[in-house]
């Protein structure tokens, strides 16, 4: 049976928090949609996905 022996921290990305400064690493698998305006899409059609700082609580967008 396969089994997971590990993540490989190449795929991970990270940002820089425009607020606090915190160099913030994730997962791509953490980035969620988020609608801090209400709205679920881009005006082109394209979903918001973003993540919290876990230091100030900003939100940051990882899909430009």
């Amino acid at each position: 049976m396969a089994k997971v022996i590990g993540f490989d921290p190449k795929l991970n990305k990270q940002f820089t928090c425009t607020d606090c400064g915190a160099i913030v690493e994730y997962a791509p698998n953490e980035a969620k949609p988020q609608y801090s305006d209400g709205r679920k899409l881009t005006d082109e059609g394209t979903h918001i996905y973003g993540l919290n700082c876990p230091n100030c609580g900003e939100f940051h967008r990882t899909n430009n």
